[in-house]
């Protein structure tokens, strides 16, 4: 399964990185590994991933102190905070800006392309 979706208007792209949210196996046995591709050619600076809740805040950085995501690079996550949650939001910051994408399911996409004008997901 493929799906697109039009980036907020940032000339940045984005991509999502390697440490996970959580090592725990869930109880529903759905996987919430995904593979986040950074095909730009700019560097990603920090991610931050929260479940879809308007209450829920970005929290922490998911990728390490000192660590960014060069370009053609790639990370695995394991998108599982322990509540039976598939849908997640994605903050990607660049060198002066950010862009964010909603409501994306874990739980069906495996691969994750960020690119400058889109948001490609594939299963």
């Amino acid at each position: 399964m493929r799906i697109s979706a039009l980036a907020i208007a940032l000339s940045f792209t984005t991509c999502a990185g390697a440490a996970t949210m959580a090592d725990a196996h869930t109880l529903d046995g759905k996987n919430r590994h995904v593979v986040i591709q950074n095909i730009t050619n700019t560097t990603v600076e920090s991610i931050y991933i929260t479940r879809t809740d308007p209450s829920e805040t970005w929290g922490q950085d998911t990728l390490r102190s000192n660590e960014v995501m060069l370009p053609s690079e790639q990370m695995n996550y394991n998108v599982d905070d322990g509540t039976d949650t598939c849908v997640f939001d994605f903050k990607v910051v660049f060198r002066g800006g950010a862009i964010r994408y909603g409501r994306v399911d874990v739980c069906v996409a495996r691969v994750i392309d960020i690119t400058a004008t889109n948001v490609v997901m594939a299963s």
